[in-house]
Parts: structure tokens; C-alpha cells; sequence
């Protein structure tokens, strides 16, 4: 079995740095785990790790520092090991900017490496199940991860799967402006969060009363045939992205095809492996979070809009109501939502009456709580609207693109 370890990483080395050290004690642990009286099933299945840097157009010392890193632990001999497992360490500068360009830099990769293990006799990669493993570059590994990791896919009689493990936020700044519960819940995503105990559970699955449609992309653990069913990353989404706007859920919309995938494609949640994820005061200021929520509300209505069969039509919402209203709904109260009045379109008012409820309500709050869940949602609804303004720009300029169903003659 072949694990690629893989951190995609831009401007952030002080974080990248504490990462790397922590895999490389997890890789000492697992050493002599394999020196021990009963490493067995680890011995037979794990036969090839490497950590793969893919550096996203750094500018600032990731490279000096992971080659330098790689010289030296070459040089020592740190990890030098028998036959039976190699040790690898690989950097990839990758130029096109956006986490999706970066991470699909990464399965190009893996699928070159198995075409050069099929054509040239002299690698020695084993042909096996090869897994691909997503880090960020801002996680810590907690004690026995990869032992962990290695346990679990070497018992699991899934190989074609996909897995997230335990995400815990590690709150840098205490605040009391910010909950998970409803009605006045903010998405774990933002932070991130995905913490739902240490029990294994298959996607999608109810915890404590909360819907959990899928993984996020912090830990993501996916066995490289799963790619050939599913295509690579969507360039368009995602953090970097030259689709300007539409920063996020590059990640949704690829478990959100793996979930909507006829085969027998497994999902898993592995609580019993965590890592700790750092919310550092950026990331719980008003600003972040509204930035984050205006994102999401156009990231996610691009893909209910322009892929709604990866979004059942009670999932997507449109400025707090199903998109099924719009898409569904019978031909004469569309016509009734399209009357204008002084112009403007009856569904325009009412988009436009809601964002100014939320705005007014979000002013004279004086819970700090439910006026930073009011920001948020106003934002969260302007991002929705930016995404159908820009997806109807496209129509009219005759891309084969969806538009708003308001805005189209036909139903």
C-alpha cells in the first residue's frame, strides 16, 4: 500500500513548519512502532509513504525551507529503512494559483508515478492501493496519527473509499459571540470545525440532531481510483480561485459527487483520529466571518444553480428559502414573481425587502451573538444574488451557462 501525504501551502510557513515537524515525529513513532513485538498488519500493507509538498506560488520561504529540509534528512539518514518500506519526501511547485490547481497538481502525480510503476520495470513502488492524504498546511497531528491512520487502512475492507477523521478547533481567542447551536448556529466550516465524537460513521449521518452531508477538506484521505470516477477538483471553486468570488467548496462539490455516485463508493468519518485545527483571531472577527459566509452564499449557489444534481432541491436554499420554490414551482406564480413594478421585478423586491430586514435587524442588535449571525446571513444572501447575477451575465453573453430561472422565458 502507497500513502501520499500531501500539504498545499501558500505564504505560510511558520504554520508549514510546525505540521512538517509534527509528521516527522509521527513517522519516528511509527518506526518503532514497527520494531515492536506486533506491528504485523502494518508491516504487510504499508510498504511506500512520502510527504509531498505542492507550493502554491509561495513567495516566501517554503521552498528554501522544505529542500533544505529534505537535504538534511537525507543526509542524516533519519529515516532510512529495510526493503520492505520506503521513505519519501518530493516538492512540487505548482504556478497556477487556487487550491483546487494545487491539489490537482497532487493527483497528477500519483497518476504519473502508477503509469512509470507500469512502464519501468526498475521502480520498485509496489502496484497496490495507493492513497492520496490531504493536509492543511495550519493542522496539528495528534499523538499516534499516522499509526492510527495506518491501522485503519490496512484493516478496512473498503480500498476504493474516501475518509475525514476528527477535526477539533484549537480557539486561540475565547469568544462568546459564536455557536454551533441552532437557531442562531454559524457553520463549523468557517473555523474549521468538524468534531462528532470518536465513533466511525458513514456520510451522510445525523449527530446530536445536526444533518452531517460531508466531509471538509482539512483531512482528506482518497484512494487514487476514486479520482477516475469522479474527475479532479473544480478550478472554478475554491480558495484562489481565478473565478473571482467564488472561493470555497471546491471540496463540497467533489464529496457532494462522490455521494451522488451510483457505485459502491464508501464515505467515512474516522473519529477515533483527529488532528487539532488552530482559529486564530482573524479567523472570529465579524470581518472573516462575513467575508467566509459571502464566499459560501455564492460558491454553493453556483453549484445548486449550475449542478443541481449534486444539490436534492430540499438542500438548496435561496436567501433562506428552498431553490425548489424557483426551480419547481408551476409556470403562473413564476409568471407573477416576474410582474414588475416600476420596472422592477416582483422577486426582485422581496430578494431585496429580506437583505433589508437582516441589514436593519443586524443594526439595532445589541446581542453581539445575533448580530454577527445577522451579518453573516446578509452576507451569505449578497453572495447568493452576486452568484446569480454573474451566472446570468454568462447566459446573455451566449455561454452555455444556467441562469437564474426568474430571468429565462420558459420553465
Amino acid at each position: 500500500m502507497r500513502l501520499c501525504f500531501t500539504i498545499c501551502t501558500y505564504n505560510r510557513i511558520s504554520f508549514l513548519k510546525l505540521v512538517i515537524e509534527d509528521f516527522l515525529k509521527e513517522l519516528d513513532i511509527v518506526l518503532n512502532h514497527l520494531k515492536s513485538s506486533n506491528p504485523a498488519r502494518i508491516k504487510d500493507e504499508i510498504n511506500y509513504i512520502e510527504l509531498l509538498l505542492i507550493d502554491n506560488n509561495s513567495t516566501d520561504a517554503t521552498k528554501e525551507f522544505y529542500l533544505s529540509l529534505i537535504n538534511e534528512i537525507e543526509n542524516s539518514k533519519r529515516f532510512q529503512t529495510n526493503d520492505s518500506l520506503k521513505i519519501s519526501f518530493k516538492y512540487i511547485f505548482e504556478a497556477n494559483q487556487g487550491l483546487s490547481h494545487a491539489r490537482n497538481a497532487a493527483i497528477k502525480y500519483i497518476e504519473e508515478s502508477n503509469t512509470d510503476e507500469n512502464e519501468n520495470t526498475e521502480i520498485t513502488v509496489p502496484q497496490q492501493a495507493h492513497y492520496l492524504i490531504f493536509l492543511d498546511d495550519d493542522i496539528r497531528l495528534s499523538d499516534y496519527f499516522l499509526v492510527k491512520l495506518f491501522d485503519r487502512l490496512s484493516s478496512q475492507e473498503e480500498k476504493e473509499l474516501i475518509a475525514s477523521v476528527r477535526i477539533i478547533p484549537n480557539w486561540l481567542k475565547p469568544v462568546n459571540y459564536i455557536s454551533f447551536i441552532p437557531p442562531l448556529a454559524l457553520s463549523p466550516s468557517v473555523f474549521p470545525s468538524h468534531d462528532f465524537g470518536e465513533e466511525t460513521k458513514e456520510y451522510p449521518f445525523i449527530y446530536e440532531g445536526l444533518k452531517v452531508s460531508n466531509p471538509i477538506g482539512a483531512v482528506m484521505i482518497v484512494e487514487r481510483n476514486v479520482f477516475k470516477k469522479l474527475g479532479i477538483f473544480n478550478i472554478e471553486l475554491g480558495v484562489g480561485s481565478s473565478n473571482k468570488g467564488f472561493g470555497l467548496h471546491e471540496d463540497t462539490e467533489f464529496f457532494r459527487k462522490a455521494i451522488s455516485y451510483k457505485g459502491n463508493l464508501k464515505i467515512f468519518y474516522w473519529g477515533d483520529i483527529s488532528v487539532s485545527h488552530p482559529v486564530t483571531e482573524e479567523r472570529v472577527s465579524p470581518k472573516y466571518i462575513n467575508s467566509w459566509y459571502f464566499k459560501s452564499g455564492k460558491s454553493l449557489t453556483w453549484l445548486a444553480l449550475k449542478k443541481p444534481e449534486l444539490f436534492p432541491p430540499e438542500q438548496a436554499e435561496m436567501i433562506g428559502f428552498p431553490l425548489s420554490l424557483t426551480t419547481k414551482s408551476p409556470k403562473f406564480l413564476l409568471n407573477i414573481l416576474k410582474i414588475k413594478i416600476l420596472s422592477i421585478p416582483l422577486y426582485m423586491i422581496l430578494k431585496a425587502l429580506s437583505l433589508f430586514i437582516l441589514f436593519i435587524s443586524s443594526q439595532f442588535s445589541f446581542n453581539r451573538h445575533l448580530k454577527v449571525w445577522l451579518n453573516a446571513m446578509l452576507m451569505k444572501s449578497l453572495g447568493e444574488i452576486s452568484a446569480m447575477q454573474s451566472l446570468s451575465a454568462k447566459m446573455t453573453s451566449n455561454e452555455d451557462l444556467p441562469a437564474d430561472p426568474l430571468l429565462t422565458n420558459s420553465h
